[in-house]
């Protein structure tokens, strides 16, 4: 760690990937070194789904919205989004089921969550093939809060699922 602090200091300026790297080195190297930080556009996750044009272009319906979670479910991630964006729909009209792959230490807190705000939640735990569960989605969200976009994202609409990542960097 010291010698890192050391190499971080003769330099004049800094340019760093992510909010999240910037405050990284503030905090756990004490730098006083100048920090730009180059930004990356990415989805965000306020999303009002009454005026979004792509309701239009994927077809939701009032029906039913099924929205899935892939990865590993732990506190940077967020996947408590998950509830937060089911109550969103709820009220805007949409039956919405939710899907969640994977585990992690949040799982039973997520599964608690959404029985407590009445939604149906699937969890499927890990699986080897996840592609014809989340091929039935129609969308997979990715909110997590200091992770640069990842594989999800790709793999997911590799099947042909719209994926909705967080405006965050990391």
């Amino acid at each position: 760690r010291n010698r890192y602090k050391r190499n971080l200091e003769r330099v004049k300026h800094i340019k760093a990937k992510s909010n999240a790297t910037k405050r990284l080195l503030l905090n756990h190297y004490n730098l006083k070194t100048p920090i730009r930080v180059a930004k990356s556009p990415v989805i965000s996750n306020e999303i009002n789904f009454l005026e979004c044009s792509t309701n239009k272009i994927i077809g939701f319906n009032k029906k039913e919205l099924i929205i899935g979670y892939l990865g590993r479910q732990e506190p940077h991630k967020n996947p408590l989004f998950l509830i937060q964006l089911a109550t969103q729909l709820h009220l805007q009209g949409y039956k919405v089921k939710l899907e969640i792959v994977g585990s992690g230490s949040v799982n039973s807190r997520l599964r608690t969550v959404a029985r407590e705000e009445g939604f149906q939640l699937t969890d499927w735990g890990r699986v080897n093939d996840w592609s014809c569960i989340v091929s039935k989605w129609n969308f997979c969200i990715v909110p997590s809060i200091r992770e640069p976009l990842g594989l999800v994202p790709a793999e997911t609409i590799m099947v042909g699922t719209l994926s909705l990542s967080s405006n965050i960097d990391g």
